[in-house]
């Protein structure tokens, strides 16, 4: 590899790392859909709880979490990547405050951990896989819908 493929690699690698911190703290911990349209393809698709196309499926996907947990914030703690990938690994915690895979509202608290894989093409996500503990989160929601049960 020659020095300007090295740096021209460095580079993309840098603006595609801002582009996916600005995804995490805009659109889930600001709730700024606007940054939709900025950082993902219009073709866009995600692997995540379900399966997303397009700005409108991460729209819904987004907003369907972020009405079962409105105080959700998620903090990076390793992000990395090389040519037109960037992976993260990150933490959430929120309280359960709507329905969520059939769960009502617990007000419990909650913590997550994940790991992402954005691709990226021509400046903006084009894809994007979530390895979540979803079995984990699952188990949470029922623990404090137990206890609240056994509270009344």
């Amino acid at each position: 590899m020659s020095v300007r493929d090295a740096l021209t690699d460095l580079i993309m690698y840098q603006e595609n790392e801002a582009i996916a911190r600005r995804y995490i703290e805009e659109l889930w911990n600001n709730k700024n859909f606007d940054v939709i349209d900025e950082v993902f393809t219009e073709d866009f698709v995600g692997h995540l709880f379900k399966s997303s196309k397009g700005h409108n499926g991460i729209r819904e996907n987004v907003a369907a979490f972020q009405q079962a947990f409105p105080d959700a914030h998620t903090t990076i703690h390793d992000i990395f990547g090389s040519n037109d990938r960037i992976v993260i690994r990150w933490s959430l915690v929120a309280s359960h405050q709507g329905e969520f895979f059939g769960i009502p509202a617990t007000g419990g608290k909650i913590s997550l951990k994940g790991i992402t894989i954005e691709r990226f093409e021509s400046g903006k996500i084009a894809e994007l896989w979530a390895e979540i503990d979803v079995f984990g989160l699952i188990k949470q929601l029922k623990q404090a819908t137990q206890s609240a049960q056994a509270s009344t």
